[in-house]
C-alpha cells in the first residue's frame, strides 16, 4: 500500500476546501441524522440518536403509545415539521 506524501494531502484538503465551503470542522449541513424509537419492556419507550460527536444516546420517553413517543422524540430532538432540526440537519425517525 502506497502512502501519499504530506504535499499530495496538502493539495487533497485545499481542493476539497475549494468544492465545498460547509466542509470545515468536518461537519455539513446538508447531513442526515437518524433516530429510533424502540420498545422497552413493561410497554415504555426509548428513542435511541447519535449526537453532535457521533456517539449513541439513548433516553427514555414518557410515552404510553408509539405515536406518543414519535411526537415526544421529535421534540426532544428539536425536529420541525420539515423533519430537520435547528441547525438545518435533516432526521429521519425509524
Amino acid at each position: 500500500m502506497a502512502c501519499a506524501g504530506i504535499y499530495e494531502i496538502y493539495a487533497l484538503c485545499g481542493e476539497l476546501r475549494n468544492r465545498s465551503p460547509n466542509a470545515h470542522c468536518g461537519k455539513l449541513n446538508s447531513s442526515m441524522k437518524i433516530a429510533r424509537i424502540l420498545d422497552e419492556p413493561g410497554g415504555t419507550f426509548r428513542v435511541e440518536y447519535d449526537n453532535a460527536r457521533g456517539n449513541k444516546q439513548n433516553t427514555r420517553l414518557e410515552a404510553v403509545t408509539y405515536e406518543q413517543a414519535l411526537r415526544e422524540a421529535r421534540s426532544y430532538l428539536e425536529i420541525g415539521d420539515d423533519d430537520r432540526d435547528s441547525e438545518g440537519t435533516q432526521w429521519d425517525i425509524e
